[in-house]
Formats: C-alpha cells, sequence, structure tokens
C-alpha cells in the first residue's frame, strides 16, 4: 500500500514502529497493489464496481434483517 501519511514529528529509526502502530490508519491509503496488480490508485478502487457491490450489500441487509 501507499499511504499519504504527513507526520507532525520526523520518522526515525528508533521511532519507526511508533508511526507505524500509532500514526497510520487504513484512511490514509492511497493506492494498493496486489500481486503487480493496481487495485486502487488515488483512492480510486480500479478492480471492481463498487456501487453495485455497495447496492447489493445493502440489499442483503434488508434481507438479514427481515430474517432478524
Amino acid at each position: 500500500i501507499v499511504v499519504d501519511y504527513r507526520p507532525c514529528t520526523p520518522v526515525t529509526k528508533d521511532n519507526l514502529g511508533g508511526h507505524l502502530m500509532f500514526g497510520i490508519s487504513g484512511n490514509m491509503t492511497d493506492t494498493t497493489v496486489v500481486n503487480g496488480k493496481i487495485l486502487m490508485k488515488d483512492r480510486k478502487i480500479l478492480c471492481c464496481d463498487e456501487d453495485s457491490i455497495l447496492e447489493e450489500s445493502r440489499k442483503s441487509a434488508e434481507s438479514l434483517w427481515r430474517i432478524l
């Protein structure tokens, strides 16, 4: 993954772990590459139709809530 991370403190070999654990979060992800294939670039999903997946998920959720 490539993240858009602009820390307030310098990143050094001594504090890199802290930055990775506490400074970087998933919402900073800009680009994702898996096995050489770009799945997301500039926060735009390229590998699938996000809108149709969300629509299908909402339909499934409605069906599930009717059962419960």
